[in-house]
């Protein structure tokens, strides 16, 4: 945790400079680690913060492919906090972005983690579509690790759809 308290510093200087400089690009990436870092931190409200404002410049400077990871920072934080109608809303966000520009990157995680919101709101015939795009995705961009997370989210949703079908 120290490490991470030195890298935010770190990259709030950064901001602070690319700012004065008036270098969107540089600011959206220093923003993008802040809001990643203190959500590594489970810092919540702050990497939301971050997101927010990485969302509000991306749109102002019309960097598409930065505004889908603010947004999917803005969801995965939202998910944490419970808020799985908010997330939901902007995972598919999203996904949409992504797949528009073809950004399997952000694509696959975002299906994946919209998959896990639907599960939780009770939804499982979607999550189980979602998690099975999303382990495609992965499968294709050769990527076994989460690949494989999909698959057993997958299996999970089969076993909650028998346990209803036998109920």
């Amino acid at each position: 945790a120290e490490e991470l308290g030195a890298a935010l510093e770190a990259l709030q200087s950064v901001l602070s400079r690319s700012e004065a400089m008036g270098s969107a690009r540089l600011s959206l990436s220093a923003l993008d680690n802040l809001a990643v870092t203190t959500a590594m931190l489970g810092h919540w409200d702050a990497s939301i913060g971050w997101a927010v404002r990485m969302r509000d410049l991306a749109q102002s400077s019309g960097a598409l492919p930065r505004l889908a990871h603010a947004l999917h920072h803005l969801a995965v934080a939202r998910q944490a906090l419970g808020e799985h109608v908010e997330a939901i809303d902007l995972f598919r966000q999203v996904v949409a972005i992504a797949h528009a520009n073809g950004d399997r990157r952000i694509e696959g995680p975002s299906l994946q983690n919209l998959g896990i919101s639907m599960f939780e709101l009770g939804d499982v015939g979607a999550a189980l579509q979602l998690h099975n795009q999303a382990r495609e995705i992965f499968e294709a961009m050769k990527d076994p690790l989460d690949a494989c997370t999909s698959a057993a989210r997958e299996e999970l949703c089969h076993s909650r759809l028998c346990q209803a079908d036998a109920a």
